[in-house]
């Protein structure tokens, strides 16, 4: 797979490594692990928050 755009990257992990761990967060003093369909999947909820709220391509997000 080629890498066009960065959201690429992310189809790229999960076609690749479904069940690795992808991101780790520290919440209340423990790791809390996400898989790269779960990280797939909240980059999508908040690409399309900011759909809906107004923003298209080409607008900066700072």
């Amino acid at each position: 797979m080629n890498v066009l755009r960065t959201f690429d990257i992310v189809a790229q992990l999960v076609e690749k490594y479904p069940k690795e761990d992808a991101l780790a967060i520290k919440r209340n003093g423990k790791w809390e692990k996400f898989s790269t369909i779960e990280y797939k999947n909240l980059a999508d909820q908040v690409s399309f928050g900011l759909m809906a709220s107004g923003f298209t391509k080409g607008d900066k997000i700072i």
